[in-house]
């Protein structure tokens, strides 16, 4: 039972997608985007709160735009 390995065929075909809200207690949120091919930082968004609206218009919408 072998796992296929990771396979990103081109620029743009897999997004991962990180938060980081250690500073939470200061009213800071960090929101990254990274293309699974290349490892470069696609998008991001600082914002004070959480707000999964402004995360979706700022970060993953602008991985759609992509294609």
């Amino acid at each position: 039972m072998n796992p296929i390995p990771y396979n990103a065929q081109y620029f743009g075909h897999k997004l991962h997608m990180d938060q980081n809200e250690k500073l939470g207690m200061f009213g800071c949120t960090h929101v990254l985007g990274v293309d699974g091919f290349s490892g470069k930082v696609v998008a991001w968004k600082s914002m004070p709160v959480k707000n999964n609206l402004m995360i979706y218009d700022s970060v993953y919408r602008f991985d759609l735009l992509l294609y």
